[in-house]
């Protein structure tokens, strides 16, 4: 792994893919310059990936170039439409939605089934990729209304998943009576037509 990456130049573009520029973790850093009454601190604002500590507005640049290479415009701007609707995001500025969602783009959320938000994501942007995943339905104690998860939420969870409804982390029941025997072939399969 690199040190700090804080310009765009000496980085090989083509030979990148998501993966080398996931973020692991956000980064901050500074740098004092002056003396005495005149010092000044300088932050520095970076995300940690497999190619290093690169600084935060470089890393969109990169992250926004391979999402064009990949024809994933759209895929994008359906993220940040997501990101600006998520409660805690209210007050987060254009540039911080645009930031996460670029995170959760180079990170493949949207490809991962155990991921809280797959399938209302996917139902309406990307129905395509719910073709051939085991979705099963639930009641939980907190709407008491009928909801989908993934399987894999289910097994990354173990008695509570967060609701599809009201999103609380709560108690749940298969809406499937077999599925309550533990029946593996009883997984509701909901196929696609298109």
């Amino acid at each position: 792994m690199k040190g700090n990456i804080d310009s765009s130049a000496g980085i090989d573009i083509s030979g990148l893919s998501f993966s080398d520029i996931r973020v692991m973790t956000n980064t901050f850093s500074g740098k004092s310059i002056g003396e005495r009454r005149n010092k000044k601190f300088i932050p520095r604002l970076g995300v940690l990936t497999k190619i290093g500590d690169i600084e935060v507005d470089v890393w969109c640049g990169l992250a926004e170039e391979l999402i064009i290479r990949a024809g994933e415009e759209e895929l994008l701007e359906n993220l940040i439409l997501y990101v600006k609707n998520l409660p805690w995001t209210h007050r987060d500025s254009k540039k911080e939605q645009r930031v996460r969602a670029l995170q959760l783009h180079t990170s493949r959320i949207f490809d991962n089934p155990a991921w809280v938000s797959f399938i209302p994501f996917n139902e309406k942007w990307r129905p395509e990729a719910l073709i051939g995943i085991d979705i099963i339905e639930i009641t939980q104690s907190c709407c008491q209304m009928p909801g989908k998860v993934t399987k894999q939420q289910l097994e990354h969870y173990t008695d509570k998943i967060f609701c599809p409804h009201c999103g609380i982390l709560t108690k749940y029941q298969f809406t499937n009576t077999a599925l309550e025997e533990n029946k593996p072939d009883a997984v509701v399969q909901i196929t696609l037509d298109f």
